[in-house]
Formats: C-alpha cells, sequence, structure tokens
C-alpha cells in the first residue's frame, strides 16, 4: 500500500512548482549529505513538508526506490519519519566493511558510532543491521548470528571480550617478533587458528571418548550456546581433497563435518570439561551399576 498518509496523498504538486535537481540517489552516497541537498532544493523551490514527502521518492533510483515499496502502509505521516527511515536503512553505505588484513573490531565499532551518531532510530533496529552488514566475517560477526543482538548497547557489551582478545594478541605478536601488527598489517595467530587445519583421516594415536551422536549432530544441537568456539572462516578457501565435502564447523568445502579433525578435538576438549555429559556413551560396566 502507499506509505503516506492520506494528507500528504491528497497535496497537489503546483503547477508552478519549481523542478528540484539533486543527483539520484541510488545507495551509493552519503544519506545525510543527499537530505541536505534535497532539502536545500525545496526550501529554494518554496516547498512545505508534505510537498517534499510527494516529491523525494522522485528523486530515488534502483535499491532505494525499491525501498521506498517496502515502508508500512499509511507510516509516513511528515517528512522527518521519511528522513528517518532512510537514513536508517541507507546509513550502512557511510562504513566501510572490515578488510581481511585491516583494522580491528575496536576500530570499526568506534567508527562506526562516529558515523551513525546522528541517527535517530529508537527501536535500534536499523543499527543493529547495518553493523552486522558491515563486519567482517569471523568470529563475533558468527556469534551475533547464533544469537541476534536486540540494541547497540549489546553489540557493545559483547564486543568487549573480543576486543580484549585482539589486543592481547597484537601485544603478544609484537612482543614476540618485535614490531607494529598496526603497520605491517599480518594477520595475528589466534587460538582460533589452529582449527584452521584440513580433517585428518585415518587411524591416529589420539583417544576420543565414544558419543551417542554423531558429531555433526551434536554441533546442529550446541552451535547456539557459547560453548563451540568456531573458526574464523576463509571465504573460498578448500579445506582438504574432497572437494564436495562441506564442513559446518568451518564453513567450506574440504572435507565433511563428521570427518573434521578440528571439530572431533574441541568436542572431546567440551566432553572432558563436563559439558557434553548427556552424549557421553556409558560403557555396560557402568550401565549394570545400580
Amino acid at each position: 500500500g502507499q506509505p503516506f498518509c492520506k494528507e500528504i496523498d491528497e497535496t497537489p504538486i503546483p503547477l508552478n512548482f519549481r523542478e528540484v535537481v539533486v543527483e539520484p540517489f541510488d545507495r551509493t552516497q552519503d544519506p545525510y549529505v543527499y537530505l541536505q541537498a534535497f532539502q536545500t532544493q525545496i526550501y529554494i523551490s518554496g516547498g512545505n513538508d508534505r510537498l517534499s514527502c510527494k516529491i523525494f521518492p522522485g528523486t530515488l533510483r534502483g535499491v532505494a526506490m525499491q525501498w521506498m515499496t517496502t515502508l508500512p502502509a499509511r507510516s509516513i505521516k511528515t517528512f522527518n519519519d521519511l528522513a528517518r527511515s532512510f537514513v536508517s536503512q541507507f546509513v550502512a553505505n557511510k562504513v566501510k566493511k572490515l578488510e581481511a588484513e585491516g583494522e580491528s573490531l575496536k576500530n570499526y565499532l568506534a567508527r562506526f558510532n562516529n558515523s551513525t551518531v546522528r541517527v535517530d532510530d529508537p527501536d535500534q533496529k536499523f543499527l543493529v543491521k547495518a553493523f552486522q552488514k558491515g563486519l567482517r566475517t569471523g568470529l563475533f560477526s558468527d556469534a551475533l548470528a547464533l544469537r541476534r543482538p536486540s540494541s547497540m548497547e549489546e553489540i557493545r557489551a559483547r564486543a568487549e571480550k573480543y576486543m580484549e582478545v585482539e589486543e592481547d594478541q597484537l601485544e603478544w605478536h609484537k612482543a614476540e617478533h618485535g614490531f607494529d601488527h598496526k603497520e605491517e598489517r599480518r594477520p595475528i595467530q589466534t587460538k582460533e587458528d589452529k582449527h584452521l587445519v584440513p580433517a585428518r583421516t585415518g587411524d591416529s594415536t589420539q583417544h576420543f571418548t565414544p558419543l551417542t551422536e554423531k558429531r555433526a549432530q551434536i554441533l546442529r544441537e550446541i552451535c547456539h550456546t557459547i560453548l563451540p568456539e568456531f573458526p574464523e572462516g576463509d571465504k573460498g578457501k578448500v579445506m582438504g581433497k574432497d572437494k564436495e565435502g562441506w564442513c559446518d564447523f568451518h564453513r567450506a568445502f574440504g572435507h565433511t563435518t563428521e570427518d573434521c579433525w578440528a571439530l572431533r578435538t574441541q568436542i572431546e576438549k567440551l566432553v572432558q570439561e563436563g559439558h557434553l555429559n548427556r552424549y557421553v556413551r556409558q560403557s555396560p560396566d557402568k550401565r549394570r551399576k545400580p
């Protein structure tokens, strides 16, 4: 349905109204700058609040134009309503994605906050969405995907431990190698890197506790909890010889989830820590005990 209220719909455009001349918005521009340019042209043309609403959709192109059709029917009663929704939707354009060897989570969060400080988004739904959209694929993005945040305050609180790990690893790296990671821009090896190894096949001297469920099924049942430490993904990388095998743990081809050595060792670690007792297969002797 029509997103504008009845009063805006019924507002006529004067015959002598001066055409608004602005570069069409196609979502690649800064939404703040675009709004300022549009409102300046409206002011020069002598337009009012209702005319601003009625003319604004005609200055949009592509995805931005399609976005207008997604607004709830009769939800826009003033231009402030429209501007608020517009900025919230396209504010992510101001925040560049994290580079694979680029900025830290701490710097990205600070830059995002600076870029969105003027956004009026009471329920923070759009800000949360924009933050996740710009976040590099990795442990923190996986954590947010598994347990979706409801506010930026929650994101900042949950990011603390990840930022602490980054800073600790940076200090260790500087002490070990004698240079600043920021200057070298080399990836820091974290404890999660040990999971980024191809699945091993064949015999092994390592003992694994017998389980009542397949490891792939256990992963599916605990993936939404804080127990598994998911490795940072390397998009497009084939991790093993089985090009058609897919691993849910690494989110990569090259081996199957069930054959994943890293998953085996992590599940065994969780078993030894007592977190997965319900999946441990009891021996016949133990089952016979009263």
